[in-house]
């Protein structure tokens, strides 16, 4: 390849690069810490965000204080939550979990879940955002105790598969309500 060539490309590259709906980064814990705690900023963008990982009151503690503020009630929130055990983790997270679904958010659990992931956009618009990684929405994944990673990304196609992936799971007939999913374990 030649040197003109590798210029062009180079020159392409950071074109696209500048356009926020082909960015993408590479994130460590603080970014999604910080991220995470700006959900009334996120509900004030955002018609729709939704959740997948492991939760605790940590999660829930911020999403209660945008409940009492009457934000979380304008948007489609949906809790996908792996499966939950019977230890202080899994105790944590289901107690979560019921004070979610009392703030009337949309709470499902799959039991063959393993992804992490938060999915924000609005039907009408094209800026969407999503975030993959190891991150939970727990006390481990909202503090600096764990090193996880992931990436943020408006990239349309890696949107577009995440929100796919997602209502599949949420729609498919092994998910179940927590009220099942309980039920089905106690």
């Amino acid at each position: 390849m030649s040197r003109e060539w590798r210029r062009a490309i180079k020159k392409a590259e950071k074109a696209i690069d500048e356009l926020s709906l082909f960015h993408t980064e590479f994130w460590n814990q603080k970014e999604f810490i910080t991220y995470v705690n700006q959900l009334k900023d996120h509900l004030d963008h955002y018609d729709s965000l939704w959740f997948s990982g492991h939760f605790d009151n940590a999660f829930a503690k911020i999403v209660e204080d945008c409940h009492y503020e009457g934000l979380a009630e304008r948007s489609d929130i949906r809790i996908l939550s792996l499966p939950f055990s019977k230890d202080q983790r899994g105790k944590n997270n289901r107690r979560a979990l019921e004070k979610l679904a009392r703030f009337k958010l949309k709470v499902r659990v799959n039991e063959d879940l393993h992804a992490r992931m938060l999915i924000l956009f609005n039907e009408s618009d094209i800026e969407n955002e999503v975030v993959l990684g190891s991150f939970d929405f727990n006390r481990d994944g909202l503090s600096q105790a764990k090193l996880n990673s992931g990436i943020k990304s408006r990239h349309t196609d890696v949107f577009n598969s995440a929100k796919k992936f997602f209502e599949s799971v949420w729609e498919s007939p092994d998910t179940m309500t927590l009220k099942e999913y309980i039920g089905k374990n106690e």
